[in-house]
């Protein structure tokens, strides 16, 4: 470190001088470990779940918020941490009361995709409860799935631009699904021949896998931090400035 010292400077404005080279410094180093935690832990939300929205679920603040100070501090934070503590500790999910949970299959889903209430599925779980011609099949090999189906009223066959599909009336409602000649679309014919599709798969437990690693990460960035802070006081926020009045008589000083 160097300071810059003249006939005109006192000892107090060396100390400032440095105090606030320190505070740039730690605050900057800090809040860049920060912003790369964050960054790190969306990346790896987005390489394991299919959402466009959970990754940006983690959020950050600064402390302080305005300023510098040499007791900077980071926080790094999810807004649906209730989801992100189940894929962390791979935690087993039960239905309430003993009831089972109810998983949309792709008969069910919009576009093939799952999502909430009504804008996510075909045909709530209420629906289902109040039409009187669903019924529990039980899955094959699997005698603790239970498969909640509603029977097939009509059904043609239409060409479109994405291949040939299958148009299925369901109790009321509209069910499309492809028959193309792979294996899974091979099913989903065969499901059309048997008279019935399954809505809803009724499970007692879901375990779910880990998907998340937060120590890792957490562990990395901390300890990269002093060097962090090393980097912005040697780069920016830590580089000499002069705090002399008299550049004639001004002394270098290591």
């Amino acid at each position: 470190m160097r300071l810059a010292i003249g006939l005109n400077t006192t000892f107090a404005d060396v100390l400032e001088s440095v105090a606030a080279d320190g505070r740039a410094a730690v605050t900057a180093g800090i809040r860049d470990a920060t912003t790369d935690l964050k960054n790190t832990l969306r990346a790896q939300v987005r390489a394991n779940f299919a959402s466009r929205s959970l990754p940006t679920s983690w959020q950050q603040l600064d402390f302080p918020r305005r300023g510098q100070s040499l007791r900077a501090a980071g926080r790094v934070f999810s807004r649906v941490p209730v989801i992100i503590d189940a894929y962390t500790e791979a935690r087993s999910i039960r239905g309430r009361r003993g009831q089972r949970l109810a998983i949309p299959t792709g008969w069910n889903a919009v576009r093939g995709r799952r999502g909430r209430g009504e804008q996510g599925v075909r045909i709530t779980t209420a629906q289902m409860a109040a039409n009187p011609k669903s019924f529990l099949v039980r899955a094959k090999g699997r005698p603790d799935v239970l498969l909640w189906c509603l029977p097939v009223a009509q059904g043609d066959a239409r060409t479109s631009a994405h291949g040939r599909k299958t148009r299925a009336l369901v109790a009321g409602g509209v069910v499309q699904v492809a028959t193309g000649k792979d294996r899974g679309r091979l099913r989903r014919k065969d499901a059309l021949k048997q008279g019935f599709v399954p809505m809803f798969i009724l499970l007692r437990e879901v375990r779910l896998a880990k998907r998340i690693d937060l120590e890792g990460p957490i562990r990395a960035t901390t300890a990269g931090i002093p060097g962090r802070i090393t980097a912005a006081w040697r780069d920016g926020a830590g580089k000499a400035r002069p705090i002399h009045r008299d550049p004639v008589l001004a002394a270098a000083i290591r």
